[in-house]
């Protein structure tokens, strides 16, 4: 798993990140822009069989069996950046979460994402459905109607139960609204709650012996 905190790739990062798909097949998942990382994964870093970007427009094509069969084909699936809401609602409870969820469980492959796509790999996660929400709004009303702290499941990431995700640490400044979300969490039941954050540039990537191991540029 790379967990990518935003702004430009961290180019080490990806390449780590690639070479956990063992030459095989990447597929890019995004609900905006385009299909820039085609060329920068195959041909910039390269390593790879073949790397394809799918992009939803809305929740129908979640149920596309050509989007179906590109998951199921995939040795590693990144999950761009955007507005992480367009994931929960275009994905959450449909054949696409499924799949994702199986190929992680059962294949193994490798899963990443950057700014939203790193929001969406924890076990809970700021869905951002109303929008963002800045430290000090957080911190001043955690219960307000912006804090979107949601724990309903959703991509089982297994080492990342009990953990929330942010990025763009330092710009702006997110570390009072990431331990308001952590507060949230055991405020709705967690006993112990876990956090992972990374600035701008920076990423988090964890073996499957679980161990931990930043990159940073």
């Amino acid at each position: 798993t790379c967990m990518m905190g935003g702004a430009s790739e961290f180019d080490p990062a990806m390449q780590w990140f690639l070479g956990r798909a063992n030459g095989g097949d990447v597929l890019v998942l995004r609900a905006s822009g385009a299909d820039g990382y085609n060329d920068y994964m195959y041909y910039d870093l390269g390593g790879v069989n073949s790397v394809e970007t799918i992009r939803f427009n809305n929740a129908a094509a979640s149920n596309d069996p050509y989007v179906a069969q590109r998951i199921q084909k995939a040795e590693a699936i990144w999950f761009a950046g955007g507005d992480q809401w367009n994931y929960v609602d275009f994905w959450r409870n449909t054949p696409v979460m499924g799949l994702i969820n199986a190929a992680i469980s059962e294949r193994h492959i490798a899963i990443g994402g950057t700014s939203a796509g790193m929001a969406i790999l924890g076990g809970c996660y700021f869905s951002a459905q109303y929008g963002s929400i800045t430290s000090a709004e957080a911190l001043a009303d955690p219960f307000g109607p912006l804090m979107a702290v949601d724990c309903t499941p959703f991509l089982d990431v297994p080492f990342m139960a009990r953990t929330i995700t942010d990025t763009h640490y330092d710009n702006p400044d997110r570390r009072g609204r990431h331990f308001t979300f952590l507060a949230r969490m055991v405020q709705q039941g967690d006993s112990t709650a876990f956090g992972i954050a990374c600035n701008e540039y920076v990423a988090v990537c964890v073996t499957p012996d679980l161990t931990a191991r930043y990159k940073a540029g």
